[in-house]
């Protein structure tokens, strides 16, 4: 019996490591004038393997800048949590609004 609890705890706890997200904070500011930019920050929770650099869709007349990853580490009650952290820059070539679509990314194990 207790061969068989360790075997469980074992394949729950690989389980809940492959429950990486994705978040999107920003863009700020929402509203820019012609000329300005504004930043977002796409980031990858506690991936469970190696996150690869998002291909980003193509907006006319927006210009998508994406930097390089920084890492990110996040102690709250004792619980950690790590991030692979991507800024985001967004910079109007015309006047307007614009939507940008969502695009699939390689999150670690899986795309999402």
């Amino acid at each position: 019996m207790r061969g068989i609890l360790s075997i469980l705890v074992l394949v729950a706890g690989a389980a809940l490591r492959a429950q990486e997200r994705v978040e999107l904070v920003g863009p700020e500011p929402g509203t820019i004038a012609l000329g300005e930019s504004a930043r977002a920050e796409l980031r990858i929770v506690d991936p469970g393997g190696t996150p690869r650099r998002p291909r980003l869709p193509d907006v006319p007349g927006l210009a998508l800048q994406l930097s390089n990853p920084t890492q990110a580490t996040e102690i709250v009650n004792g619980h950690m949590t790590q991030s692979l952290v991507f800024s985001l820059d967004l910079v109007p070539q015309q006047a307007g609004s614009f939507v940008v679509p969502s695009f699939p990314g390689w999150t670690g194990t899986q795309e999402q």
